[in-house]
């Protein structure tokens, strides 16, 4: 099934349509029209029960008006006073032959038959105990069904023989009801079977049962029992006879007294209904299949020439796009604007989208790779600069060493000259020569203090170059950074794109996979790529963090160095008056005294001094290193973040590579 053409398969699903339809119109009929050829059948029986009811009752009318006539004939009331027996069976011959009676009977007063026209040779019995007779010998005149011993039912009517007043007999005339001659005759009447009930018993049918009739059988319908001679009520119904299922109607026979003596049946069979059913769904089926097969035909037809062959032009333009290479500059060709030229406009414009995004993919690739050897080049020269940095950030350390070992060695001449100064006020008259001696000592101090202070101007311009440094490298940074979001609105960008390039591969099914992969391709590309340029520009910011603290702490140096040159330069004019006093001192001995006073004060403040600038060169010292170490880190930043820009080189690479299967142009 799904090898099959979708023209074979609306055929196949149409012509399953087409069956099951016919199954189901064929079912309805069948059970529509035997329910209404039932129901048809049922109420013609019900009618030709009322019509069998009323030909009785027009029986009853024509005997009593044949008793009527028997009752005004003077000739047959001359015959029975006279006694002439031939003359009046010659007569009632006549009149039941031109009044169709089956029986006429003529009694005395005492009930006696004195003839039988039917049966000339029956006579003299009694027949007082018939109604109509009873009657008819009281003066009245009377019809009704009534019980016999040899004939069970028979139409009976009665009326006196009267002659100047007087009643000198009865007559009695009508039908018989349960004889074979008269269900026979209803039969072809009303062409359905008739059954004359005695009771429950048959007493005259038309059934017939291997060539018999089925006269002596009982009703056993208990249902029709009760309906009809408990009830007396009409039956009509379905009922199953000698096997047979017959529509039936089953009306109360009643007798003279008003008692449900027997029951009427007429029935004709079902079969009737199913055998016409049956030839009418053969004539249908027939209709149905000429029908059903000219519009599979017609159908088969109509998507050969509107369906097939526009699927044919889809999959063949879908195969030469599958197996073009990528080539997007082909469009479908619109004969028409149905559903299906509808699909195929929506295809082309889908085509133009997705050529638009692939061009703008390819120049977002193109750009990407630019950006991301502009930030390779830039990370080399910024790794470079912290390099240099580094080093020169080591050789003010080595120079900051040296000047706090002349600082402590400052510091121990300071201590060791306030330790002496005692010494030299209690040999005062020593003084001259210790002061000879002390002179040396002075010019060696004031060189070391103009080479201190060299030095220190030496480090405090280090470190302003440093600083200087730094501040480039913070605008480095901020340049970086604004690449960073250039290539992250570029990232976001491309990962848009991929995305509706997804949706789109994602409506076009099975055709659009490729795309899809190539979109999904894109989209892993552009996320590793803002996952990058994330670590990168945390990088950055951390660096500036730790360049800006770096610069604070090289100010704070700049500062200490330039106090700590001041106070180098006032230790050196210090001693340059001690020197002088020293040369005073050889001429005087008490200017030489007020002067070691002086001295002793002077040194004191020197052991002071040298303490405090012995402390700032150690604070410069860590500062020194904790710039070293933050140039480290920058150093080593830069080397990842060149890893991580070439890494997106080479993505941004991968990207034009893939989008290159694609022909835009």
């Amino acid at each position: 099934m799904r090898n099959l053409k979708i023209s074979h398969k609306l055929v196949i699903i149409l012509a399953g349509f087409i069956i099951i339809n016919f199954i189901i119109i064929m079912v309805s009929i069948r059970f529509i029209t035997r329910g209404a050829l039932g129901e048809y059948f049922q109420s013609d029986l019900m009618a030709k029960s009322d019509t069998l009811t009323s030909g009785v009752m027009r029986m009853k009318e024509e005997a009593l008006k044949s008793v009527e006539w028997f009752e005004k004939s003077e000739r047959l009331i001359g015959h029975v006073k006279a006694g002439n027996r031939k003359a009046a069976v010659e007569l009632c011959k006549t009149a039941m032959k031109s009044m169709r009676l089956d029986y006429i009977v003529i009694t005395d007063t005492r009930g006696n038959v004195f003839i039988r026209a039917h049966e000339p040779e029956k006579f003299g019995d009694s027949i007082i105990n018939q109604a109509n007779i009873k009657k008819a010998l009281k003066g009245e005149r009377s019809v009704g069904i009534e019980e016999g011993k040899v004939v069970k039912f028979s139409v009976r009517a009665g009326s006196p023989i009267i002659e100047n007043g007087r009643i000198i007999g009865a007559v009695s005339a009508g039908y018989v009801l349960s004889s074979l001659d008269f269900v026979d005759e209803q039969k072809k009447n009303l062409g359905c079977d008739i059954t004359i009930f005695h009771g429950t018993r048959r007493i005259s049918t038309t059934l017939m049962k291997e060539g018999k009739r089925i006269v002596g059988t009982s009703l056993e319908h208990a249902e029709i029992i009760d309906t009809v001679l408990k009830e007396g009520k009409p039956y009509y119904g379905e009922a199953t006879i000698l096997g047979k299922f017959y529509f039936t109607a089953y009306q109360p026979i009643v007798d003279v007294d008003g008692r449900n003596a027997g029951i009427f049946f007429i029935g004709k069979e079902s079969d009737i209904v199913n055998t016409m059913v049956s030839t009418m769904m053969k004539y249908l089926s027939v209709i149905f299949l000429l029908m059903g097969g000219g519009f599979i035909v017609a159908i088969i037809f109509v998507i050969k020439k509107l369906l097939s062959s526009k699927l044919e032009e889809l999959d063949r333009f879908f195969l030469d796009l599958a197996q073009g290479k990528g080539d997007l500059t082909r469009k479908m060709e619109i004969s028409t604007m149905d559903e299906i030229g509808t699909a195929m406009a929506r295809f082309n414009d889908f085509l133009d989208s997705l050529r638009g995004i692939i061009t703008m993919v390819k120049e977002n690739s193109v750009q990407l790779a630019q950006s991301s050897d502009e930030i390779t080049r830039a990370t080399t020269v910024f790794s470079d600069n912290s390099q240099s940095q580094a080093a020169a950030t080591e050789e003010i350390t080595a120079t900051i060493e040296e000047v706090a070992a002349g600082m402590d060695n400052i510091a121990e001449g300071a201590e060791y000259q306030h330790g002496k100064m005692e010494d030299l006020m209690s040999r005062i008259n020593d003084l001259t020569a210790i002061i000879r001696e002390n002179a040396g000592y002075i010019r060696d101090t004031v060189d070391r203090a103009d080479s201190i202070e060299s030095q220190a101007h030496e480090g405090e311009k280090s470190l302003k170059d440093m600083n200087l440094n730094m501040g480039k490298i913070t605008e480095s940074s901020k340049d970086m950074l604004n690449i960073v979001g250039i290539i992250n609105d570029i990232s976001e960008q491309i990962n848009l794109l991929s995305l509706n390039a997804a949706i789109e591969a994602a409506r076009a099914g099975e055709s659009g996979r490729g795309f899809a992969v190539v979109a999904d391709e894109i989209s892993k590309l552009a996320d590793q790529t803002a996952s990058s340029i994330k670590e990168i520009d945390r990088l950055i910011k951390s660096n500036n963090e730790e360049i800006s603290g770096g610069m604070a702490k090289v100010a704070g140096s700049i500062e200490i160095i330039s106090s700590m040159i001041s106070g180098v330069d006032e230790i050196k004019k210090m001693i340059d008056r001690v020197y002088e006093t020293t040369s005073h001192q050889i001429e005087t001995n008490e200017s030489v005294n007020r002067e070691a006073l002086a001295v002793k004060q002077k040194a004191e403040e020197i052991n002071f001094s040298a303490q405090e600038h012995k402390t700032g060169v150690a604070d410069i010292v860590k500062s020194v290193f904790s710039v070293n170490e933050l140039t480290q880190s920058i150093a080593s930043g830069a080397e990842e973040l060149t890893s991580n820009s070439e890494e997106i080189a080479a993505m941004a690479e991968t990207l034009r590579a893939k989008v290159a299967y694609f022909t835009v142009e």
